[in-house]
């Protein structure tokens, strides 16, 4: 069976507390921090070694008029190049440190306490999910996941029997979860938009009804010409999990009922 995976949605999964994102926001931090106080201190040098704007001689003074013949004007502190230059430096360095803090906010509000009165779900994969029974993994799903898991995916996944193939074999059904805190339009779409980049969708997208109120779960079906036939793929999301359930053999309405029908007990404390 042909393996789709979840990366798009997996990206958008809880940070680790040292990902990628999260050291790249710290060097730009450091690196403006570190830039706004060089540029500073090199404004304040700069300030003090300027001489003071040259004055047009008056009648008495002491001093020749002469000397004051063909001196070059003394430009105004913020209008010299040096300080000019180090003005910009300071945007510079100003910016690197803004760019810096967002993926710091990112990675805060990913990893913050859910709101008091939005329940936040927890994904479980019990032996028996809706009355579908789980089956062994096969060997290149198990290692396909796996593999994903080891790269820093913080995936659950899970295989199910197939309504026509009990045993599991020679299909499955796979299931594959991820926690955390998203926004389920963004999460759903994105999930869908790496889905497509795998093949075009038969139907488009489509949705059916769940068993809880609200609840829509939407499909889309990915041509496998190879078999004559097609991987079908449905999928929910709200505000803390998301869970793909796919197979061959099946059409996008029985999977979808069957999804519906599984998640109380993938999600159970919902």
């Amino acid at each position: 069976m042909c393996q789709i995976s979840l990366d798009a949605a997996v990206t958008l999964g809880t940070p680790t507390d040292l990902s990628v994102l999260t050291v790249v926001g710290l060097v730009l931090v450091l690196g403006g921090i570190i830039g706004l106080i060089a540029v500073n201190r090199r404004l304040e040098a700069t300030k003090r070694a300027v001489p003071p704007p040259a004055q047009n001689p008056q009648p008495g003074w002491s001093s020749p008029p002469q000397q004051f013949v063909g001196s070059p004007p003394v430009l105004p502190i913020y209008q010299r190049p040096e300080v000019r230059k180090a003005l910009r430096l300071r945007g510079l360095a100003t910016a690197t440190l803004v760019v810096g803090i967002l993926p710091l906010l990112i990675h805060y509000d990913s990893d913050a306490p859910t709101p008091p009165g939005v329940q936040r779900g927890h994904l479980a994969l019990p032996d028996v999910a809706g009355g579908v029974h789980k089956v062994p993994t096969p060997p290149a799903v198990e290692e396909y996941y796996e593999n994903l898991i080891k790269s820093g995916k913080d995936l659950k996944y899970a295989t199910y029997a197939h309504p026509q193939h009990p045993d599991g074999k020679p299909l499955v059904m796979v299931f594959v979860g991820l926690e955390g805190r998203w926004d389920p339009k963004v999460t759903m779409d994105a999930f869908f938009r790496d889905l497509a980049t795998h093949g075009q969708f038969e139907h488009g997208i489509t949705e059916h009804p769940g068993r809880r109120s609200g609840e829509t779960i939407e499909c889309a079906s990915i041509p496998v010409p190879q078999r004559a036939g097609s991987e079908v793929h449905c999928a929910w999301a709200d505000g803390t999990t998301l869970g793909q359930l796919f197979t061959e053999q099946i059409t996008e309405p029985e999977l979808a009922t069957l999804l519906a029908r599984m998640r109380p007990d993938l999600e159970p404390n919902h």
